[in-house]
């Protein structure tokens, strides 16, 4: 539900006066090149942006539509909070509502309104994504399915010699005519993030109609090999490894053009994961259906 917001020059930097969208998080909604409008009492074009809300801009002394910038996410309070997306200053006091308090937001530098609830759930394993910053960093939607490798379990820390080879995939197709991709990609290398692996055009096995078949043997394409890992892996310390499978639109073909599959040369360098929705691979790539992440320390060669 869209909320109407008013943010008063008490909550925001002084320099936000001069923006239309007061808040870091955000930027105008446009349409057509220019600012969708909205009032007090109709909110609903705002409906179509990303967390769209209908907020006063004194400005033009209108109401306007304002969303949340692309591959970015409005201010989250730490675990167990809820939050109005309030900007706040610790230096104020009462600078929030009655039942909330001034705290730091775990995903941007600044501070919102949070509020006590000790009975949150959640569920994984999107939240770990969101809360580690994965998502929307790199990933734009978390997944909502845990994707299971080997015997290892989500977000768990990982042994060097366990990634020496390719992990076992598991995980049930919808049926034995639906394609998938798997990318999975180190966070802690580069940004936007280089591909350590990737398999486009995989099925269900005609064995197993229950298993999904990663193999080249089995009709999958593979763009990029598993990139093993050792012991001096660089950079030195903790690596990110995130896995995500996506439901294919439409297969990847041979063909010259945007949905030609991807080869090893196209993922050799680091490319924009977060986008591939709407630029490299997006007219075949779908939604993420599932996912993980492990992580494994590396030490100086």
């Amino acid at each position: 539900m869209l909320k109407f917001v008013v943010f008063f020059a008490l909550f925001c930097p002084i320099y936000s006066a001069l923006l239309n969208c007061q808040n870091p998080w955000q930027t105008e909604m446009r349409s057509g090149g220019k600012i969708v409008a909205c009032t007090a009492s109709n909110q609903s074009p705002c409906a179509k942006g990303r967390n769209g809300v209908c907020v006063y801009t004194f400005n033009t002394y209108s109401y306007i539509c304002c969303e949340d910038l692309a591959n970015s996410t409005s201010p989250i309070c730490p675990k167990f909070y809820d939050t109005i997306k309030m900007p706040c200053s610790t230096l104020t006091t009462n600078s929030c509502p009655t039942g909330y308090k001034c705290m730091s937001a775990i995903n941007y530098n600044g501070t919102i309104c949070c509020k006590s609830a000790p009975n949150t759930v959640y569920p994984e394993p999107s939240s770990s994504f969101i809360y580690s910053l994965i998502t929307p960093k790199f990933l734009p939607k978390a997944p909502t399915t845990i994707l299971k490798l080997n015997n290892w379990k989500h977000a768990q820390e990982v042994q060097v010699a366990e990634l020496a080879t390719q992990p076992n995939v598991t995980f049930t197709p919808k049926d034995n005519t639906t394609y998938y991709s798997l990318i999975a990609f180190d966070i802690s290398v580069a940004t936007p993030a280089a591909a350590q692996w990737m398999v486009v055009n995989a099925k269900s096995n005609t064995t197993n109609r229950n298993q999904l078949d990663l193999t080249s043997g089995g009709g999958a394409q593979i763009s990029g090999s598993w990139t093993a890992y050792s012991a001096t892996t660089a950079p030195e310390g903790e690596h990110v490894i995130a896995f995500a499978l996506y439901e294919q639109l439409k297969p990847f073909t041979s063909t010259p053009g945007p949905e030609k599959y991807p080869l090893a040369a196209d993922i050799a360098t680091p490319w924009d994961v977060a986008g591939n929705f709407t630029t490299k691979f997006g007219t075949v790539l779908g939604n993420i259906v599932a996912g993980t992440y492990v992580t494994v320390l590396t030490t100086a060669a």
